[in-house]
């Protein structure tokens, strides 16, 4: 038998509801030609009839009876199933998958992830942070934030830019009283430095680390898998290190690390909330794109002051 067709089932119950093509046609906006057709295609595909014509009537066969009640069975499951979707729409609702560099979570904790639940209690969430790039749709994530140097480079999905980011030359204030500014190249060199990789122990290197032009030649005494690392390294007098901005400005204010003026060519860092697609965005992802949006403005406008 071939595969159910869902509209010749509800034309034929909206028929035999109505107990005439006439006023069937009328109430599904259709020709009455057109309802006719549907039903007998349904009639043909089940090789049985469902409906007595006459001229001026048109009643159930014993068949057409019996097959009615599970069309209208069929028909309410399938008004249900509309009726969850749109809830999810307009109701935010089930587990939220989310994707993030490490040491990510540390930061949205307090002013993104915390307020999101206590504000939608039928949420949950899941927080993957890793180095390493997930593909949303087959690892069935809902939302991922990506950090890099100028544009991204999947058109595949939607990117939505939350801020971007200065990077910064820091070291801590005993290192450099130890050790003191670099003021030329030649001074880098006696300088150790703290660095990330990936999460499989490949140092990363976005760009070479130019002075005037000039490539620099790093002497990495730590190198370590997530930012906050790098930052406490830092702090611990490790070495000195290029991190943005945002992890490292209350230390900065505080006077715990301090942004040495130099002439190392520095680009921003931008960050994204990417997605795979606009339409139908659950609730809960929307809502949780809103939060990041605000709390971007935010971050910036506190870099920028």
């Amino acid at each position: 038998m071939k595969n159910n067709d869902l509209n010749q089932i509800r034309i034929f119950a909206a028929v035999a509801d109505a107990g005439s093509f006439t006023q069937a046609a009328r109430q599904l906006g259709m020709e009455k030609s057109s309802v006719s057709t549907k039903v007998s295609q349904l009639e043909q595909r089940l090789g049985v009839r469902l409906l007595q014509r006459t001229t001026r009537s048109v009643k159930l066969t014993e068949a057409g009876q019996g097959y009615l009640s599970f069309c209208h069975q069929a028909l309410e499951q399938v008004q249900l199933g509309d009726h969850f979707i749109q809830s999810l729409s307009e109701e935010p609702s089930g587990r939220l998958r989310l994707s993030a560099p490490m040491n990510y979570v540390e930061i949205l904790m307090q002013p993104v992830i915390q307020p999101f639940l206590d504000a939608y209690p039928k949420v949950s969430m899941e927080f993957l942070q890793s180095n390493e790039r997930v593909n949303l749709v087959t690892d069935a994530y809902d939302l991922a934030l990506r950090v890099g140097l100028g544009q991204l480079d999947d058109s595949s999905l939607v990117a939505r830019k939350l801020y971007d980011t200065h990077l910064v030359l820091v070291a801590s204030t005993e290192y450099l009283e130890n050790r003191g500014v670099p003021e030329t190249m030649e001074d880098l060199d006696g300088h150790e430095f703290v660095g990330m990789m990936s999460d499989s122990g490949r140092r990363f290197e976005t760009r070479p680390m130019l002075w005037q032009g000039q490539k620099v030649a790093a002497n990495f005494r730590f190198l370590v898998n997530g930012m906050f690392g790098v930052k406490h390294a830092i702090m611990a007098g490790l070495g000195i290190g290029i991190v943005p901005l945002m992890f490292v400005l209350p230390e900065i204010r505080q006077g715990q690390l301090k942004v040495m003026d130099h002439k190392l060519d520095l680009p921003k860092t931008n960050m994204y909330a990417v997605y795979p697609s606009r339409v139908g965005l659950p609730a809960k992802t929307q809502l949780f794109l809103e939060h990041l949006l605000r709390w971007g403005s935010r971050s910036q406008n506190a870099e920028r002051n």
